[in-house]
């Protein structure tokens, strides 16, 4: 069960467990004498620890979650002496760990943890997609964990299927502390 590890007036930080689930991924598909095109693949993957960073604010006196989270993997659960947040090894992330999020949460009711709720179902049902702004040259050669057993989706799929605790024995690229995270969501709030 997900755990508010922290909540101000601009800002809440929601720690998961490790789960699995099945996300969807486009990826280009350049068939030989046509045209590329985007295709769907869903793939059952298991994941680590994840912290979503969710920046938030009030318009007309209801609660209303910014059009992006900030979202880190780590193998164990955040303690005071640790806070480190890793890369996801996901399309669609920032260096800065924001996600790409093509709409924002509309506010359903007044209750906020509700809408955290919804900030991370939002999340967890959009399309990762390989879109080169995001996935950038950076991300490829300094985000991206190199361990064989998430290499490719195919074969964290596999491995998922094999043993999901595999999760959080994978060296996860370190990112960012989740102080700087947090400033980086509350700067988020002015922008929207």
């Amino acid at each position: 069960m997900s755990v508010i590890r922290y909540q101000d007036d601009k800002v809440a930080v929601i720690e998961s467990p490790p789960s699995c689930r099945t996300i969807h991924i486009n990826k280009y598909v350049k068939p030989p004498n046509d045209d590329a095109y985007m295709s769907d693949h869903a793939y059952y993957f298991a994941f680590p620890w994840m912290v979503f960073v969710i920046p938030f604010c009030k318009r007309d006196d209801k609660p209303h979650i910014a059009p992006c989270v900030y979202v880190g993997f780590r193998n164990s659960p955040m303690t005071d002496d640790d806070q480190t947040l890793c890369y996801p090894h996901l399309y669609n992330i920032y260096p800065d760990l924001r996600v790409c999020m093509a709409r924002s949460v509309r506010p359903r009711n007044t209750d906020i943890k509700a809408l955290y709720g919804d900030a991370i179902q939002n999340f967890w049902g959009g399309h990762f997609m390989l879109n080169m702004s995001l996935h950038s040259r950076y991300l490829r050669l300094n985000a991206y964990s190199t361990d064989i057993r998430v290499r490719t989706h195919d074969e964290w799929e596999r491995n998922t299927r094999e043993n999901p605790n595999f999760i959080t024995s994978v060296r996860w690229t370190p990112a960012e502390p989740l102080s700087e995270v947090i400033e980086h969501a509350r700067a988020t709030i002015g922008e929207i």
